[in-house]
């Protein structure tokens, strides 16, 4: 019991001795120093050549390592050799094939809908278009036959 009351006294204890000896380490050092009783010029100091993207990542953040795009180049090669040259086709090739010929007849076919349902609303001829509708199901009824 008298545990729990003495912890957080000894805490607070060091804090504020920490803070106070922090705080004369700074007016020590204040007053050793020589303390000029003028302005101190802003842009020919430390603080006018620093820039505000140093704040976050320090000072060369924007210096590469020299290996850098030598390495880039390299895994790009490397990829570039594996994917286009050295890799076997495989379903997902021959899948990516038919999607590019499947996909715009869906996108068509919904055009045509849409252009079927307002000629008939506006009571004009959609013989065209249903045609063309025909052909596009015969198109897609020959790709599922394929796959």
């Amino acid at each position: 019991m008298h545990l729990r009351l003495i912890v957080p006294l000894i805490k607070r204890a060091c804090i504020v001795q920490r803070i106070t000896r922090l705080h004369g380490q700074t007016v020590k050092t204040v007053q050793n120093s020589e303390v000029k009783d003028e302005p101190i010029k802003f842009s020919t100091s430390e603080a006018g050549q620093w820039k505000a993207k140093y704040t976050t990542s320090g000072k060369d953040y924007f210096e590469q390592p020299r290996i850098q795009p030598f390495a880039v180049v390299m895994s790009l090669t490397a990829f570039m050799v594996y994917f286009c040259i050295l890799r076997e086709e495989n379903d997902l090739d021959d899948w990516l094939r038919n999607l590019e010929n499947e996909l715009p007849l869906h996108l068509e076919e919904a055009e045509l809908k849409g252009r079927i349902e307002k000629a008939k609303r506006n009571n004009q001829d959609t013989t065209a278009y249903e045609e063309r509708m025909e052909n596009i199901v015969q198109l897609r009824a020959k790709i599922q036959e394929l796959k």
